[in-house]
């Protein structure tokens, strides 16, 4: 899917009321798309490269292991976070891992085929996002893979006027996720659904109050478990990866520049 450009940024564009730009980034976890004093940008979309592609991992049909699923898996889901020091925008990625058999020998005679290992790899398709972010000030860009995520509270949605009967979850007999933990325990976020004020209603009452409870779904930087840095997992398979243009993130940005005389 391309990303297209607003009708009224274009127009702006051909008036000569904003400027077209792009600021691309990767490698490193942290970047920052600067924005100069008397401007600012509309940032309405970017093409992101997910980290993980240019390498395959081979699991050996007789049970010998060289490298595990579970450590492509690792670069499965991915997040990327703009901070405009005011608002925040989480996003995060699941990438599609795939399998294929390597074919050892094939016999033409019977058809028969003798399978020798399996490949895993990511699917590092670029992903194109629309969005609308506008800032006056400099624009923070983290990247990070997503360790792991615990269910620590399930229960019973009360109905209400946001949660009616029978089209949604309010009121359903069985129990559902109401409370995820995203990282390692004393760094972690508290992913909480449905969100009431003060967490004090209902299903909260029942189970853990955090104060760090959050209504959206997105990991704090942590080096075991949390948000970390692609590099950083790269350099504990192979310290050469990390260097591999095509195995890290990559993300372009297209944006408007303005002048804060055009409002």
């Amino acid at each position: 899917m391309a990303i297209s450009i607003p009708t009224q940024i274009e127009q702006d564009f051909q008036s000569g009321k904003a400027q077209y730009r792009t600021f691309q980034t990767g490698f490193g976890a942290q970047s920052a798309l600067e924005v100069d004093p008397g401007t600012y940008v509309i940032l309405y979309g970017y093409t992101f490269y997910p980290a993980g592609g240019g390498f395959t991992y081979f699991e050996n049909a007789g049970g010998v292991v060289q490298l595990t699923p579970e450590q492509i898996n690792n670069f499965g889901s991915q997040q990327l976070l703009f901070y405009t020091n005011g608002n925040f925008y989480p996003f995060v990625f699941n990438c599609n891992i795939t399998s294929s058999p390597v074919v050892g020998q094939f016999n033409p005679t019977t058809g028969a085929t003798t399978i020798t290992a399996i490949a895993y790899e990511l699917d590092t398709t670029p992903i194109d996002v629309s969005t609308y972010i506008k800032s006056s000030r400099t624009i923070a860009i983290s990247h990070g893979l997503l360790q792991s995520c615990q269910t620590n509270v399930v229960g019973s949605i009360p109905p209400s006027q946001n949660f009616p009967v029978g089209l949604t979850y309010g009121g359903f007999f069985g129990n559902v996720s109401v409370q995820t933990q995203i990282g390692t325990v004393g760094r972690e976020n508290y992913f909480l659904q449905p969100v009431y004020a003060g967490w004090s209603r209902p299903p909260f009452a029942f189970g853990l109050q955090p104060a760090q409870g959050t209504n959206q779904f997105w990991a704090k930087p942590d080096t075991v478990s949390g948000m970390t840095p692609a590099q950083d997992y790269m350099d504990t398979l192979s310290l050469s990866l990390r260097n591999e243009p095509n195995a890290n993130y990559i993300v372009t940005c297209h944006y408007a520049l303005y002048s804060q005389n055009e409002r």
